[in-house]
């Protein structure tokens, strides 16, 4: 699998649904399968990160 964008929230669906496959059955280190879950695992950050940021508390430094 090759470079992913998830570009609504379907995809954003779409993307959770098969990466929650993973965590039921984790693929071999090294795998097709393991690549292809670290990608959608990026993704799936960096569509949150724009999408559902959490601010952190005013006055609380971090």
């Amino acid at each position: 699998m090759s470079f992913l964008q998830i570009h609504n929230e379907q995809s954003y669906c779409d993307a959770l649904e098969r990466a929650s496959q993973f965590f039921d059955h984790p693929p071999q280190m090294n795998s097709k399968e393991a690549m292809e879950f670290e990608v959608l695992l990026s993704a799936i950050e960096n569509y949150e990160l724009k999408h559902y940021r959490i601010e952190k508390p005013l006055g609380e430094s971090i």
